[in-house]
């Protein structure tokens, strides 16, 4: 059975084709309408008046709120200041998206967050579900437990940047799209796109400096102001969504892209690949795997831009089409993502290395009722300021004992436990806490015989003196059983 999955929304505007240039809100648009056609069931939480095909949608803030927040928005406007991190728009959504999220999932569900540096607060109130950050494209905040990116270039810089090897529940799929929106042409126009953001950082300045030497106009159609970059040979069209974006794009000569900034994916060269129009790019970023030889060319110098231009009419926009439509489809992405969440769906039931991996929800369920009764014991007969276990699995003595109203926390060296409230992943032989009374419940059987020294040398450290160990460790004969 495929697991459930729960789309988070954007807080700060509807899910609608008139908004897609935001292109977190064009995947979260599509997302659904992608893993149903793999069988998965969706519920999007959302604003009212998102365009939802999910199988449940839940309204986050109605019309009259939303618009209390955010004033009478435009659909074609760029969200601002107000829609931050920590603003009073994001901070209504998210208290709205706790309280309606907590009457619909269960523990086998996955959350899957398109925004999710938004939704730190989600990780905190549901921690034993599994949170995938879908399709990243900026920097992420939110420690989720899975990433998938939309590239590789992406994916690589952020390891880089964090200063950390590969991890393999990190995944690359690129950014997917809904083929009945683009429709193809095949005969190159009489003037050269640009479609996205009006700034600097997108290569306004080299689009200046071609001007002065194109034979055909360049078009302009995006959010900002440009008058900075005004030339007789360049056009400002204002911001376009939805069948616009297709109609500009499939009529173009060419798409240039002479950005620099290290595209994450750069979504608006794939719309123009598949209405068959070439891309002119930069060859750094997200550019490098998505124009490849045949779909354009990537530039590093004036007079290779220059010369690009001359050579686009000479590429098959056929094949352009074609190869991009078999590559960013719903159905094509759709399988990755399928995949990762079948993947996901067995780490949750058996553990990602081995099928006789613990299965957290067995363990909670197993040993629930004998960790109530421990901690209920121990709470009647010893009542310590402290308590500590170690070797806690997904924590079901700490919760037990927190329920019984002792400081507890665990320490394991999985890494499933840096998701879970009060549990640290640090090693028996590393560990920075102490306490009245430690547990160390069935882990010296996975001791190897030669630690087993040094196993019960750390453990005793552990206790703060007079203290007490609870100690106990599975029968080689009769499997789990403290004894």
């Amino acid at each position: 059975m495929k697991p459930r999955l729960h789309l988070v929304g954007i807080f700060h505007t509807q899910h609608t084709l008139e908004y897609s240039h935001c292109a977190f809100t064009g995947k979260a648009l599509r997302f659904p309408v992608m893993m149903q056609k793999y069988g998965y069931h969706v519920t999007e939480y959302s604003n009212e008046g998102s365009a939802s095909t999910a199988d449940e949608h839940v309204a986050i803030l109605s019309r009259p709120e939303f618009e209390a927040l955010y004033g009478a928005r435009k659909t074609t406007d760029f969200h601002g200041n107000d829609a931050t991190i920590g603003s009073a728009g994001h901070t209504a959504f998210e208290s709205r998206l706790v309280e309606q999220m907590r009457h619909r999932i269960n523990e086998q569900d996955i959350i899957c967050h398109p925004f999710g540096h938004a939704h730190q607060r989600l990780m905190e109130e549901f921690p034993h579900n599994q949170h995938v950050e879908t399709g990243i494209g900026y920097p992420t905040l939110m420690p989720s437990s899975f990433r998938i990116f939309e590239s590789y270039a992406w994916m690589h810089y952020h390891q880089g940047k964090e200063n950390r090897n590969g991890r393999n529940y990190e995944w690359v799929v690129p950014n997917y799209f809904d083929l009945d929106d683009w429709e193809p042409s095949y005969e190159p126009g009489e003037y050269f796109a640009f479609l996205g953001r009006i700034t600097s950082l997108k290569g306004m300045d080299t689009l200046r400096a071609m001007a002065d030497y194109l034979k055909y106009p360049i078009v302009l159609h995006g959010q900002g102001d440009a008058t900075e970059w005004a030339h007789p040979n360049i056009h400002y069209k204002g911001p376009i969504s939805g069948r616009q974006r297709s109609d500009f794009l499939r009529g173009a000569k060419a798409l240039l892209a002479p950005t620099v900034f290290t595209e994450p994916f750069c979504g608006m060269a794939v719309e123009a690949m598949l209405c068959g129009t070439p891309v002119i790019s930069v060859d750094y970023g997200a550019m490098t795997e998505t124009v490849q030889p045949g779909m354009g060319f990537r530039c590093h110098t004036l007079q290779d831009w220059l010369e690009a231009t001359d050579a686009v009419d000479g590429l098959d926009r056929k094949m352009i089409a074609s190869t991009a439509r078999s590559r960013y489809s719903l159905e094509a992405c759709g399988a990755m993502y399928d995949k990762i969440f079948r993947q996901l769906n067995d780490l949750y039931r058996k553990g990602w290395y081995e099928v006789s991996y613990f299965n957290y929800n067995e363990i909670e369920t197993e040993e629930k009722p004998f960790a109530d009764r421990l901690a209920t014991w121990i709470k009647e007969n010893i009542n310590p300021v402290h308590c500590l276990d170690i070797g806690c699995g997904p924590g079901t003595y700490v919760r037990s004992l927190r329920d019984c109203e002792l400081e507890a926390v665990g320490i394991d060296i999985d890494e499933r436990v840096e998701n879970i409230p009060h549990l640290y992943r640090q090693s028996m032989f590393d560990c920075n806490f102490t306490a009245e009374l430690v547990l160390c419940l069935e882990v010296a059987e996975h001791i190897e015989t030669e630690l087993s020294a040094d196993v019960a040398r750390s453990v005793c450290d552990a206790v703060r003196q007079p203290g007490i160990l609870i100690w106990s460790a599975a029968h080689p004969e009769i499997g789990r059983a403290h004894v």
